[in-house]
């Protein structure tokens, strides 16, 4: 059992150890339409913050997935947050901002045509 435990563990801090390290990042275009997706744990306090110029861009919609059902269940596992943006004319970028409060562990930005 204690070993069971010891895995668990290890398995959660190497999943928030990656989710600060690297975050996986999804982008998809539909014409007019982007949606970014990326790892996300709200548990920590932390969530990502979207700036951009709204002249070019419009947020539609903004969701968090949970991550999916397994055998084991474990606190602490990221999900994906989502945000789907309209575009309205040009190129642009978007800065997408790991936070919590004033701080900022993770930027990265987007640039969209």
């Amino acid at each position: 059992m204690k070993k069971a435990v010891s895995v668990v563990l290890s398995i959660s801090l190497l999943m928030c150890l990656l989710l600060i390290m690297a975050p996986a990042t999804k982008a998809s275009n539909w014409d007019d339409e982007v949606i970014i997706g990326l790892d996300s744990n709200p548990s920590t306090g932390y969530s990502w913050e979207a700036k951009f110029n709204d002249r070019k861009v419009q947020l539609v919609d903004h969701w968090y997935q949970d991550p999916e059902p397994s055998s084991i269940p474990m606190d602490g596992v990221p999900g994906i947050e989502y945000f789907r943006f309209k575009l309205l004319r040009g190129w642009t970028s978007i800065i997408m901002e790991y936070r919590s409060g004033n701080e900022v562990i993770i930027r990265r930005v987007f640039y969209i045509r």
